[in-house]
């Protein structure tokens, strides 16, 4: 899971072409997203891109990012239900689970201090940042 986490939200040792790919695909998803909701803009509730700012604004300069943050327990027990309800028939192996809590746990500490380190490069009047429990308010 790290290592995914390295290549694949960072980016980091991976070929070009392989970052050229998924900017390729990850346009593509956004375009039939559109299409398929008749709609003109893209909302994603994609926790990966917390921490892909840096390429999404590349990508898409003038792009909006709302953070929605809540306790960081919450965020674990939700994330570990994730893993023991939607994994189990996906997986090809078993993953013990003090390695999946140790995983989310590594993987939550990477993906704040990555939003954290990133944030700053967004424009002010392109971020809003609210708690989970204003949201739901």
């Amino acid at each position: 899971m790290l290592n995914y986490y390295h290549r694949f939200i960072r980016f980091e040792n991976i070929e070009k072409k392989q970052l050229s790919e998924w900017k390729r695909h990850y346009k593509l998803l956004i375009k039939q997203a559109i299409k398929n909701t008749n709609g003109n803009r893209f909302l994603s509730k994609n926790p990966p891109n917390t921490a892909r700012i840096k390429i999404l604004l590349k990508m898409f300069p003038n792009a909006k990012f709302i953070h929605i943050h809540r306790n960081p327990i919450e965020v674990f027990l939700s994330t570990q239900n994730f893993h023991h309800t939607m994994l189990p028939p996906l997986q090809l192996q078993d993953i013990d689970s003090d390695e999946i809590k140790l995983n989310i746990q590594e993987v939550y500490k990477k993906l704040m201090k990555d939003y954290f380190k990133q944030k700053e490069l967004i424009p002010s009047k392109n971020l809003i940042e609210i708690s989970f429990n204003q949201l739901e308010s």
